[in-house]
């Protein structure tokens, strides 16, 4: 027998090396056609949409059909874990009706738990009439106001005394109305405020925004002291200057921010809907004193958007309160767990005593 392979054998590893030579070039152009077409939907198909559908840039920027928690019903806020919470609906002028908590003061909880939804509503008046302050809370996209980080700032200001108002924006958790917008959650917003202004009096009736909560709130409460009705005070968590510079910053839109038309689609299309949350220049308008409070770690706005925010509203003169405390990243706050800083309540309570002794400057 022959010490060497025979031509059968040298043709078949031919053909074996020719044929796979063959379909790698073919995978290979399946693959480089599937990149292609995947570069092509992320880098031009995406900005696209961006640019011309706001049903996107809405679905993005609210995130109101994310209704966590989703085991809590919130008709009864004793379900997450509040004591002397009423539930009940607030009508805002163009039909909208937002589902509202009104949670009680520490001293005035175990009173309200013995009580049923009826006897609580002949109460109402008296209690938020007491005398205790009151803070309007307005949050951030995603989620409804049973969220527990945001039960457990409620429960912060509870110790506290203050009275708590709980709302959600329309389409958000049981809130109902059209279409929303910028516009349409400064409506909410001012609904509620009018709401209880017309039951306490104006320098016991403050805000705290979180988030995208900070734009609505800076917005509604710049727009009502044009009408004569003014906040005690305003408390932004993790807020930013602006919607166009938090979009810029935004975690997901890293990947494309050297694409040369990125402001053209991502940043010039938000004005084009209407979409501005200027808190910047929206605060310049107001006397309301301000409280601005950053974590370090925040990875969802990052910590210079609220350092440019306090350098906006400082351009309003000394005479007007503004401050701002960041926490050290070193205690793991990030975006929404400022609530377990052991030295909020000694700000909140500083900064209401302060805004309060203020109040009547800013009156006459």
């Amino acid at each position: 027998m022959s010490a060497y392979p025979l031509p059968g054998v040298y043709f078949f590893l031919a053909f074996a090396f020719v044929s796979s030579l063959y379909y790698f070039q073919l995978w290979s152009l399946i693959t480089l056609y599937v990149i292609l077409t995947l570069l092509f939907l992320l880098f031009v198909v995406v900005p696209i949409l961006w640019k011309t559908s706001y049903t996107m840039q809405r679905m993005f920027l609210f995130l109101n059909f994310v209704r966590y928690p989703y085991n809590v019903d919130l008709a009864k806020p004793s379900q997450a874990g509040i004591k002397g919470g009423m539930n009940f609906y607030i009508d805002t002028e163009d039909g909208a009706r937002l589902g509202t908590w009104h949670i009680l003061p520490q001293h005035l909880a175990e009173e309200g738990d013995k009580l049923s939804k009826l006897e609580k509503k002949d109460r109402f008046d008296e209690w938020v009439r007491n005398g205790d302050p009151v803070v309007l809370y307005m949050h951030g996209n995603s989620g409804t106001r049973a969220a527990s980080h945001r039960v457990d700032l409620y429960k912060v200001f509870q110790k506290l005394n203050f009275h708590v108002v709980a709302v959600d924006y329309r389409t958000y958790a049981d809130s109902i109305g059209e279409e929303l917008s910028e516009n349409t959650t400064v409506t909410d917003g001012k609904a509620v405020f009018k709401y209880f202004h017309q039951r306490v009096q104006n320098d016991r009736l403050f805000v705290w925004g979180h988030s995208l909560g900070t734009g609505v709130s800076s917005h509604f409460v710049s727009e009502l002291e044009e009408e004569g009705i003014l906040a005690a005070g305003l408390m932004l968590e993790a807020p930013f200057n602006n919607i166009r510079d938090e979009v810029r910053e935004f975690p997901l839109t890293q990947m494309f921010r050297f694409l040369p038309y990125f402001d053209y689609c991502f940043l010039d299309s938000l004005a084009d809907h209407g979409l501005y949350f200027a808190s910047d220049k929206n605060l310049l308008k107001t006397t309301v004193p301000i409280l601005i409070l950053h974590a370090e770690d925040d990875k969802i706005i990052p910590l210079k958007l609220g350092k440019l925010l306090h350098e906006a509203v400082r351009k309003r003169g000394d005479k007007y309160i503004s401050d701002m405390k960041t926490f050290p990243a070193k205690h793991h706050y990030g975006h929404k767990f400022i609530c377990r800083a052991p030295e909020l309540p000694e700000l909140i309570e500083n900064f209401k005593t302060a805004s309060m002794n203020n109040f009547k400057n800013r009156i006459s």
